[in-house]
């Protein structure tokens, strides 16, 4: 009994250990934040321990006013809203024709949809950042002028860009066979420099890196990657 009772003291402990690590990161991560106007988060799409850990890191902004640009179209503001207001039912939600591609891609679901109501009731404007009026090919180029015209028409205290990975790295990269061109590389230089990057990635233990050079902070978290997808 003495030995069962020692090995739950320990796993005990260990739990409040790794607690106290995850508030540190928060906290490390808070830190970076509080430096940079423009922060973008690439997440996994369908990760919903992703969309937790990001609603942590954009609580600690407390009451600034915050602007949240979204991989959605546009086109799919107004419903999205209504949902987060009440006023229609998921089901109503899912069965817009804009949202299909986001469903399909794992997007959308309860995870983000979660996230986005906590956000919305803390007073955070939701903005989609595709406009499925554009070129499919110049995807993250659209996703880049929308991005310029929302920092121009809406006063806010921090920009946060929420997209899959590859629509926030630094550089053009090759998916098999398709190069993928992020919308970093349609930003001025001077806006460039005022970003901090937050790349939620698969790791074997919680932790987080940070690259000075590029303003890229590794968050490595152990995911279950089943049914995910990073675009």
């Amino acid at each position: 009994i003495s030995g069962l009772r020692n090995l739950a003291e320990q796993k005990s402990q260990m739990h409040w250990q790794s607690i106290l690590l995850r508030e540190k990161m928060i906290d490390e991560i808070a830190k970076h934040i509080s430096k940079q106007k423009y922060i973008f988060i690439g997440e996994i799409h369908g990760v919903r321990e992703i969309n937790n850990k990001t609603f942590e890191i954009l609580k600690t902004l407390g009451n600034e006013k915050i602007v949240l640009c979204i991989e959605m179209p546009r086109q799919a503001e107004d419903i999205l809203i209504k949902f987060l207001q009440g006023k229609i039912s998921k089901n109503a939600l899912f069965k817009s024709e804009h949202l299909a591609d986001m469903l399909q891609d794992k997007r959308l679901h309860d995870g983000t949809l979660s996230l986005y109501k906590k956000l919305y009731d803390k007073g955070v404007d939701i903005i989609g950042l595709e406009d499925y009026d554009g070129e499919p090919s110049e995807r993250d180029k659209n996703m880049a002028e929308r991005f310029m015209e929302i920092i121009k028409e809406r006063k806010a205290d921090r920009y946060i860009v929420y997209a899959g990975n590859f629509h926030v790295i630094e550089k053009a990269v090759k998916i098999a066979g398709f190069e993928v061109t992020p919308i970093k590389t349609y930003l001025p230089d001077e806006l460039l420099s005022k970003i901090l990057t937050i790349q939620f990635v698969p790791g074997e233990k919680e932790e987080i890196l940070f690259d000075e050079k590029t303003k890229t902070i590794e968050y490595r978290l152990p995911i279950r990657r089943k049914g995910t997808r990073k675009l």
